[in-house]
């Protein structure tokens, strides 16, 4: 449960059922910890912690939290626009995604 204060709820569910911990957090910490999971493990690709502490509260001590999350989504973009364009060579052809990558290029700068 996310509330106004820096105390969080964490439910955990042990071999006793569940348990409630409250743990220090900052909002930018627990919105970190809600991203989707392949952002966040794009993000521990992206840089390595010191020491054992928890991974989200080092990068929002360190004020690293945007640039983490804006080079993760761009890491995960490219990725699918990588394979997006390779499907579009294979189904239209190279010469005809040439041309459209021109046109495309052309665009850009004129």
């Amino acid at each position: 449960k996310f509330r106004n204060s820096d105390i969080i709820d964490v439910h955990r569910s042990g071999e006793d059922g569940f348990q409630l911990i409250k743990q220090n957090m900052s909002k930018h910490h627990a919105l970190l910890l809600v991203l989707p999971k392949n952002v966040r493990t794009e993000m521990k690709k992206l840089y390595v912690p010191e020491g054992d502490e928890d991974f989200f509260g080092q990068v929002v001590a360190k004020g690293k939290a945007k640039e983490l999350v804006s080079k993760s989504l761009e890491a995960i973009v490219a990725k699918s626009s990588k394979i997006q364009t390779v499907k579009g060579i294979i189904s239209a052809g190279a010469w005809k995604s040439l041309k459209y990558a021109l046109k495309k290029v052309g665009k850009r700068f004129f």
